[in-house]
């Protein structure tokens, strides 16, 4: 269900909706509890104006959210990581539209 509210709100343009990348019930309280740095910075960004969702890419390992619209809280977020002397990079990357371009190869 919550991968399901995600991906309507992406096609859709709600970022109400991408709130529901924080449900995911099966694997991210696992991996916030072996990883204490992600689970703080998880719980930062989610009292941050302009991010719609968080969630836990791979092993937990990187924390990723949703930006609404143009809202750019990449300073806030690293002035709050640093106040809370935890050392982490912040990036901002864009959603590739098209996804992985390559030629099929037959044999």
């Amino acid at each position: 269900e919550a991968l399901r509210q995600v991906l309507a709100g992406l096609a859709a343009g709600n970022p109400d909706q991408l709130r529901y990348s924080e449900l995911d019930h099966r694997h991210q309280p696992y991996r916030l509890e072996t990883q204490l740095e992600s689970k703080a910075i998880f719980q930062l960004l989610q009292k941050i104006p302009g991010i719609a969702g968080v969630f836990l890419s791979g092993a937990g390992t990187t924390v990723a959210a949703w930006i609404v619209d143009e809202a750019n809280p990449a300073a806030e977020v690293e002035q709050r990581l640093s106040a809370k002397k935890i050392q982490a990079a912040v990036k901002l990357v864009g959603i590739d539209y098209d996804g992985a371009k390559g030629n099929v190869i037959h044999e």
